[in-house]
């Protein structure tokens, strides 16, 4: 695991493991909030996260309805233009624009030097997610022009990556950032970012 030299908690001082004369050793991170002042506010992106995640599962099952059932062209491409335009144009495209003009500037400037390269990590899988979200949208301009059952499964496989992708970043997400979070920035700090941004 990239990030098994720290190891953020809910409920213990962040602390990073150092190799000194042969041995590992874990140090405290310097400056964290004391255990009993920390919180964690900026709920509108964790929920925005969980949000996505559970469309996209949404989205798997009315493209296995359609394979299974057979439903009428027109009807089953009227449906998934529309779960595309919801899933990806209106929460997927949305959550990256608020995490690059709020919600990463203000980590990148106020969480230590050790959360770098986790929060490295997260954008690279956010930029992985957005390769599928446009092949997403090229196997929905496809199935427009050409109604196929091979295409209908080859979407439903696009979606399954896309699907297991976003619970890595939510992973990320969870268990790493958002410890960091709480033990490095104040409430009030936390409180700029929107928190209703799927709104």
């Amino acid at each position: 695991d990239q990030f098994n030299n720290c190891i953020p908690s809910f409920d213990t001082p962040l602390i990073k493991r150092q190799f000194y004369n042969g041995k590992w050793k874990n140090e405290e991170i310097g400056n964290a909030i004391a255990l009993e002042e920390r919180n964690f506010c900026m709920n509108g992106w964790r929920w925005h996260m969980q949000a996505a995640v559970k469309e996209i599962f949404r989205m798997r099952e009315v493209v296995q309805n359609i394979d299974q059932n057979e439903l009428d062209p027109v009807l089953a491409k009227k449906r998934l233009s529309e779960c595309y335009k919801y899933v990806w144009t209106f929460l997927f495209l949305k959550l990256f624009k608020v995490e690059s003009k709020v919600v990463f500037p203000l980590l990148r400037k106020d969480l230590p030097k050790e959360a770098r390269s986790i929060l490295d990590e997260y954008e690279r899988e956010s930029k992985r997610i957005n390769d599928f979200g446009i092949k997403l949208g090229q196997a929905i301009d496809s199935l427009e022009r050409n109604f196929q059952k091979e295409k209908i499964i080859e979407l439903g496989q696009i979606l399954l990556k896309l699907e297991k992708q976003a619970l890595k970043l939510q992973t990320t997400q969870e268990t790493y950032i958002v410890p960091y979070i709480m033990a490095y920035i104040p409430a009030n700090i936390q409180k700029k970012v929107p928190d209703k941004v799927i709104a």
